[in-house]
């Protein structure tokens, strides 16, 4: 059979639970603060993608120039 070495242990005091679930806390809180950062910087840098025109140009040449044509003709035939 399997020499197991079994250690008894003395019931933690009540300040060592305590402190246990202090620091249990703050390394969650330390967790969920980093993975917020990381959420908010991804949200935006996509906000950032999506709101410049430039990039919006780049990827559809052809349709931004027709819609830009467009709206032109429209303008210019409302305010003339």
């Amino acid at each position: 059979m399997a020499d197991i070495n079994v250690q008894a242990r003395e019931p933690m005091s009540t300040e060592e639970v305590k402190e246990q679930l202090k620091e249990s806390i703050e390394r969650t809180r330390e967790d969920v603060v980093r993975d917020v950062r990381r959420v908010e910087r991804a949200i935006q840098k996509e906000v950032r993608e999506f709101t410049d025109w430039r990039e919006w140009v780049r990827s559809y040449p052809l349709q931004t120039t027709l819609g830009a044509l467009l709206i032109g003709i429209w303008l210019g035939r409302k305010l003339f």
